[in-house]
């Protein structure tokens, strides 16, 4: 046993054996193409990427076929699942085949999804045994940038993609008790059967379309009940508060029906399982305010109507910056003010109102031939004052999120 133990293996250990993709030691990984870092990559990640990933945003059908399990030759995902009995055909909208035949030898049935609305002028795949059709919504757009260029591709702003993570509260809670408990129950499997697929068209269906209306969004899932999406930072917070817009339009704004969300930064060559991962810290930070129905944004999770305020205040500051030229010192003295507060507790008195009330009488008194601008830091001024500095947080938070979308390319790089 001693030997077994430690006596080193004739193989192992050997880091150009690991795959860059999936981070396991392979025998069968090979030099990843055109990549300068020498990279390499294992023949079942390399499947996922070429045989199907690269023909996905063409694809028209996918053909699942059942039949005979297959003894083929380990590695790629196509072998597997043949091994099972089970094979995946992409195909285009005139029927042809995309890249390789991955369906089986003996078939005894197929699946032939539908991933979109055909249109007049498809043509359907045919198929030598009995199948069944079912239409099966995909969000197959891929963006014509890379995660690098896609962060660099706005003149202002901090280098950086948003990792969003949004699905619905107490969904479980709905499924046992939606219908009623006990004797009052009214449970059917017809019932939680529409319920599920209602939720399913809706994550599956009309978030496809939400996202292919956005030119440079990476739709990495969406189904079921929740969804993971990667795009510009920016873009992100308006695109979550459009769903959750949408969602209760769609649920007819039913108060037991509400989604949370979070979202984080990454920059262009973050994994993307570890993204998966902060933007679920995130979200998670949502699911535990109280009552749910929230999204976390900069390490902290608002209420919906919280958040679309905390997005008007941001888009004032920045209209106070940008077209009326005022100055960008007021920003910085709204995240100082906040802070200060922050580090106080629960103090209701300290240098944030002393230093607050100067610093905004100053600034105001400096812009008197500027009436428009005068009156727009009167105002912010007055919310704070009139809030008693209750509301300091929200307009420090603001003046954060206005500052990130604002900070130009010279300051970033820097």
């Amino acid at each position: 046993m001693h030997q077994l133990v430690f006596t080193p293996s004739e193989h192992g250990g050997n880091q150009e054996d690991v795959c860059a993709v999936c981070g396991h030691e392979k025998s069968d990984t090979k030099m990843l193409e055109g990549n300068l870092e020498a990279e390499r990559i294992c023949a079942s990640c390399s499947s996922f990427a070429n045989d199907f990933g690269k023909n996905l945003p063409q694809t028209a059908y996918i053909q699942l076929s059942i039949g005979e399990p297959e003894d083929r030759e380990p590695g790629p995902i196509e072998n597997v699942l043949a091994a099972f009995g089970i094979g995946i055909d992409l195909f285009d909208q005139t029927g042809n085949l995309l890249g390789i035949k991955a369906s089986l030898q003996s078939i005894h049935r197929t699946v032939l999804w539908e991933i979109n609305d055909p249109e007049k002028n498809w043509k359907v795949p045919q198929s030598n045994c009995p199948t069944s059709i079912r239409r099966h919504y995909l969000a197959n757009k891929i963006p014509s940038l890379t995660f690098d260029e896609m962060q660099d591709d706005f003149d202002r702003g901090i280098q950086r993609l948003g990792a969003l993570r949004m699905d619905v509260d107490n969904l479980g809670a709905l499924f046992q008790t939606g219908f009623g408990e006990g004797k009052e129950s009214n449970l059917t499997i017809s019932r939680l059967s529409t319920l599920s697929f209602q939720l399913s068209l809706f994550f599956e269906g009309y978030l496809k379309k939400i996202c292919e209306e956005k030119q440079n969004i990476y739709t990495v899932y969406t189904g079921g009940d929740d969804l993971f999406l990667i795009g510009p930072w920016q873009e992100m917070p308006p695109l979550a508060i459009r769903i959750r817009d949408e969602f209760a339009a769609y649920t007819c704004a039913n108060p037991d029906l509400s989604i949370s969300g979070g979202m984080t930064f990454i920059h262009g060559k973050y994994p993307l399982r570890q993204a998966a991962q902060d933007a679920g810290a995130a979200e998670e930070i949502a699911k535990n305010l109280d009552g749910k129905n929230a999204f976390a944004f900069l390490g902290e999770a608002f209420h919906w109507d919280t958040f679309s305020k905390l997005q008007t205040m941001k888009d004032r500051l920045k209209k106070i910056i940008n077209d009326q030229k005022g100055p960008s010192s007021l920003l910085q003295l709204l995240i100082q003010l906040d802070e200060q507060k922050k580090e106080a507790g629960s103090k209701v008195y300290g240098r944030w109102l002393w230093m607050g009330d100067y610093q905004f009488t100053r600034m105001i008194s400096q812009y008197k031939k500027n009436i428009p601008l005068q009156q727009d830091l009167k105002d912010i001024f007055s919310d704070i004052q009139t809030s008693m500095y209750e509301n300091l947080h929200f307009w420090g938070k603001a003046a954060r999120w206005a500052q990130l979308e604002l900070r130009s390319k010279t300051e970033r790089n820097s």
